[in-house]
């Protein structure tokens, strides 16, 4: 069998050309000024919050950023985003949970609940979450790769492949390209497992677009994820 291979991508809006400075003063008479001055505090923090040694200045810029425009979703998410680099992933769910609660059609909420899930071993849930980011966009590649990827561990190779060529339709050059090949092979599996190494991608993406998934979904998207934190603060018996 070989190396399990997960592409990640913490996806963020596109970013205008020439951020404003931060704010001195919050205007909470001027929801419309807030909210672009909301939005340039998210841009900065965007720019930081990839490298450890600005996790503190981004991870503050993005609370400034919420606390002038609660509703603005993207900016829980990289919150989640930075607090699962840091190793913290049950608080990095809960970071996303609110990116939901505010748009439950965000496809980086629903696609890094996803990971996280697939990364814990839950393919089945996994999947849950990849199905629900696809509707909202039907070509986010990576979730189309984790998708088929997570197929494959549930030994559902023939819907797998409708992942992998979906993957390939969106980047027939992407840096995960020649592993989607290689799982179409109609000898994969029977060759010596090669060794993919595990990498994960940061990419900034404009995810300002139409999505399609139902509110119905994405409450079933949190069930399933409370059910899995649920779980994970269970007692271990001896």
């Amino acid at each position: 069998m070989s190396a399990r291979v997960i592409a990640v991508d913490f996806r963020a809006r596109a970013k205008p050309a020439v951020p404003q400075d931060a704010p001195a003063v919050l205007y909470t008479l001027h929801p419309e000024r807030n909210e672009r001055l909301a939005y340039d505090l998210y841009v900065r923090a965007s720019k930081l919050d990839e490298d450890s040694a600005t996790y503190d200045e981004a991870q503050k810029l993005y609370e400034r950023a919420v606390a002038l425009d609660p509703m603005l979703a993207v900016a829980y998410t990289n919150l989640g985003n930075i607090r699962f680099r840091r190793g913290d992933e049950l608080a990095a769910v809960e970071w996303y949970e609110r990116a939901l609660k505010i748009d439950p059609r965000q496809p980086d909420a629903l696609y890094n609940l996803g990971y996280v899930q697939l990364e814990r071993g839950d393919a089945r849930g996994a999947t849950v979450f990849f199905n629900a980011a696809l509707q909202a966009d039907p070509r986010f590649a990576d979730a189309h790769f984790n998708m088929a990827e997570a197929l494959e561990q549930l030994g559902e190779r023939a819907k797998a492949r409708t992942h992998w060529k979906a993957y390939l339709d969106v980047e027939a050059n992407g840096q995960w390209a020649d592993t989607a090949r290689e799982h179409l092979d109609p000898s994969y599996g029977k060759k010596t497992a090669r060794k993919f190494a595990r990498t994960r991608r940061e990419r900034r993406y404009d995810a300002q677009q139409a999505p399609t998934v139902t509110p119905e979904r994405a409450l079933n998207c949190l069930e399933s994820m409370a059910s899995w934190l649920a779980n994970q603060n269970r007692p271990v018996d001896d």
